[in-house]
């Protein structure tokens, strides 16, 4: 038996990843062929995973010395992650090694062994509309079938938009407007419903607090646009000729699971009476 470079191999000599044993022969598939291991990366279903959490695919290997234990070296990575310097944060890399497997005397091949592997997806609070996680097999370089080996699976973006809350003013006076203004962060895609609440707590709500600057009843949720970032709430006091007492206006953002709260929630403005007891 000859290796690579047609020199005769004896008993127990190696190359690469096959061995000559004693008076054992090898069968390949074809003749004269180098038994380098082949690989395969197989990806289980569904082939997507959420934010943090955990995937699990198998390496297959086939062909190759089964003697001996066979080191590999998988890396897993997110490209959308790679930064200017060309070094990536979410790079992974999984050492395994294919066990030594008995053969019968014919040492007959290929082989057929498969490993498990791991990789966890970062979890971030940036909206990704798609970043893939990659597989790939760096070690060993000698093998048959593809020079590249590798897959792909889809990481799942689980962060929520954020909604953060702020008005023109800190106190008004009667006969003058406030706007609340609410901002929409982090994913702008797709319509979102943000339920709000106006509440004086004080003697404006027996009539004198009547809504937004058009005289309509202030509405309890805004709807954001696909893509739209913002949403302004005008708050309108009217001028009226009682003397009460000044007030507090408070302005807030309900909680939902479909948004993330920034900032400070509820505000608060002062209202201020601006007529004078007879």
């Amino acid at each position: 038996m000859e290796d690579i470079n047609g020199a005769p191999l004896t008993t127990g000599q190696e190359d690469d990843y096959w061995t000559v044993r004693g008076s054992r022969t090898q069968t390949w598939s074809k003749a004269g062929e180098i038994p380098y291991p082949e690989f395969n990366i197989m990806l289980t279903d569904p082939r997507e995973v959420q934010e943090g959490s955990q995937y699990t695919f198998q390496v297959q290997r086939k062909w190759g010395n089964a003697y001996a234990p066979l080191p590999v070296q998988i890396s897993t990575w997110e490209p959308n992650r790679t930064n200017p310097d060309g070094t990536n944060p979410t790079e992974q890399v999984h050492q395994l090694t294919f066990p030594a497997v008995a053969v019968n005397s014919d040492f007959q091949l290929p082989l057929d062994q498969t490993l498990d592997v791991t990789a966890t997806a970062s979890d971030d609070a940036i909206f990704e509309t798609s970043d893939p996680l990659r597989i790939e097999l760096i070690s060993p370089a000698k093998r048959r079938g593809s020079s590249v080996v590798k897959g792909q699976v889809a990481i799942l973006d689980d962060d929520l938009p954020t909604i953060e809350l702020s008005s023109d003013k800190t106190s008004v006076i009667e006969g003058e407007t406030v706007n609340f203004t609410l901002t929409r962060g982090n994913n702008t895609t797709g319509e979102l419903i943000v339920g709000i609440e106006v509440d004086d707590p004080g003697s404006f709500l027996m009539g004198d607090y009547v809504g937004d600057a058009d005289g309509v009843e202030t509405p309890t949720s805004v709807m954001f646009a696909d893509g739209e970032a913002t949403k302004t709430v005008t708050i309108a006091l009217p001028d009226d000729r009682r003397d009460i007492a000044d007030s507090t206006l408070t302005f807030t953002v309900e909680e939902d699971p479909a948004y993330e709260i920034l900032g400070t929630n509820p505000l608060t403005v002062e209202v201020v009476d601006n007529d004078v007891a007879p």
